[in-house]
């Protein structure tokens, strides 16, 4: 799992590239503890989808990570959230 930037204000567009799931699984991905978005894998099981860190989200280090819809694999990533 990758991120276009380790950093990012609130409100502002990450891209997230995943890879290594079944081929057209369902990933749900989170911040913290809120769910930003949803995406399905290709067929090789990867995914690429552009998200926006919430305009509320507290300034801090937190957990983005994306599951599979069986809750496996999960993969996870750090994200510096700035005001």
């Amino acid at each position: 799992m990758s991120i276009t930037t380790k950093q990012a204000a609130a409100g502002q567009f990450v891209t997230v590239t995943v890879s290594g799931y079944e081929r057209w699984d369902f990933l749900s991905l989170t911040l913290g503890d809120v769910r930003i978005g949803q995406v399905y894998t290709d067929v090789n099981g990867a995914a690429k989808i552009t998200l926006r860190v919430p305009t509320d989200t507290a300034a801090g280090k937190l957990s983005l990570e994306a599951t599979g819809s069986s809750g496996t694999p999960s993969a996870a990533v750090t994200l510096n959230v700035t005001r």
